[in-house]
């Protein structure tokens, strides 16, 4: 049993392992689209936000609790050591895209499907446990507010985004901050469907 709300975390990553297999389909095709495509956009935008909002916030803040568990800390610096790898390969798709890489689209789609896949089993398996266990309420919350916030920007087309890979989007809803469910329900579910993220 979870003592720490781990809801949007894993709705997150959710999103992110949808739209890592669209990204995938599209780059295995002659014209992939991806350059145009909103979804894409989104998904990069996103991974790279939920990405610094940990090495930022929650990798210091765990880093600070497991001062004398140093076995937890390894733990804690490959989790980190991950995003250093998966982090620059958006960068390089979006080269490729550009014209500005020789770089196989195909391949550099295929190296961030296997690190991002791998890193999220690893985070959920191993991270998330050791995070439920010593972080207080607080601390979870203070993280979820202060990596909230760095989306609030753009609230209207992350809510929808991540609400979209819930197995059941109305319990989902039901369980966010008031001020995005009232926005989810108040139009921003209506408009995000009118992006056609994926054309």
């Amino acid at each position: 049993m979870s003592n720490l709300d781990m809801t949007i975390m894993l709705a997150i990553h959710d999103a992110l392992r949808r739209d890592l297999e669209e990204v995938a389909r599209r780059a295995a095709r002659p014209n992939s689209g991806l350059e145009a495509a909103v979804g894409w956009q989104l998904f990069s935008s996103y991974l790279d936000i939920h990405h610094r909002a940990e090495d930022d916030l929650l990798w210091p803040m765990l880093q600070e609790v497991l001062v004398e568990r140093p076995d937890d800390l390894a733990l804690v610096d490959s989790l980190e050591e991950e995003h250093a790898q998966i982090d620059p390969m958006l960068a390089e798709i979006d080269a490729v895209l550009r014209g500005e890489s020789s770089e196989s689209l195909g391949d550099v789609v295929d190296a961030l499907c296997t690190g991002l896949r791998a890193h999220l089993q690893h985070e959920e398996q191993d991270g998330l446990p050791l995070i439920d266990d010593v972080l207080s309420g607080e601390q979870w919350a203070t993280f979820g507010m202060n990596s909230g916030a760095r989306v609030a920007h753009d609230a209207a087309r992350f809510v929808p985004w991540m609400v979209s890979a819930a197995d059941d989007p109305e319990s989902f809803v039901d369980r966010l901050p008031p001020p995005f469910q009232q926005g989810y329900r108040g139009g921003w579910a209506d408009e995000y469907a009118k992006l056609n993220v994926w054309g």
